[in-house]
């Protein structure tokens, strides 16, 4: 309960509001990593977010996010001048 008050009761991965039920518990570190057990290493997220997740740590996580949406977006909006200029500035804050 200590953690999902903590995370105000969203996913602490995509921030989607979730029930106290249907919440789990996430290694930060992954205990397969070197991760403990302990409640700093712990957070709230949705079962999708957590399965998704699985064995990275959380750079490693956002990174591949990232590369989701990139590629997504490029499929999407590729040849509009928007896109493209979003798509340098996304990239230059990344560096």
């Amino acid at each position: 309960m200590m953690i999902y008050n903590q995370a105000d009761g969203r996913c602490v991965l995509c921030g989607r509001k979730i029930k106290y039920e249907d919440m789990t518990i996430d290694h930060i570190r992954p205990t397969s990593l070197g991760g403990s057990d302990s409640v700093e290493n712990l957070q709230c997220t949705c079962r999708t977010c957590n399965t998704f997740k699985d064995k990275m740590l959380p750079d490693t996580f956002f990174d591949r996010i990232n590369e989701i949406y990139l590629y997504q977006m490029q499929r999407k909006y590729g040849k509009k001048l928007k896109w493209k200029l979003a798509n340098k500035l996304i990239k230059s804050m990344a560096r």
